[in-house]
């Protein structure tokens, strides 16, 4: 079975097919030579996006927490106003009561 399996991979060689194994050779050798070629400059590259990748992350995280502390002073004065406007306000209540006071005074010819 085995002279079977190799007169075929001779006759797909001769076809001008490549087995399995010559394949992975193949690719291991243009990978090789890729990194002599190419080694330094991807190293390079490497060196570059890693620097770059630490940047952004560091610029992230800093306008995270300014985006954080604006959000939570926005909050505070949001409350902050809020009370203010609701210690200015005057129930409608009390407010009726004033008017029936007033057309009480003007009737009187205060």
């Amino acid at each position: 079975m085995a002279s079977r399996t190799q007169s075929t991979n001779r006759i797909a060689n001769s076809n001008g097919e490549n087995t399995a194994e010559e394949n992975g050779s193949a690719s291991d050798k243009v990978g090789a030579i890729r990194d002599i070629l190419f080694g330094e400059q991807m190293a390079r590259y490497e060196l570059r996006f890693s620097e770059l990748e630490k940047k952004l992350k560091a610029d992230f995280d800093d306008l995270s927490a300014k985006l954080e502390s604006a959000i939570d002073d926005l909050r505070a004065f949001m409350a902050e106003q809020s009370e203010s406007v609701a210690s200015a306000s005057v129930p409608r209540s009390e407010l009726a009561d004033q008017l029936v006071k007033l057309a009480d005074l003007m009737r009187e010819g205060r």
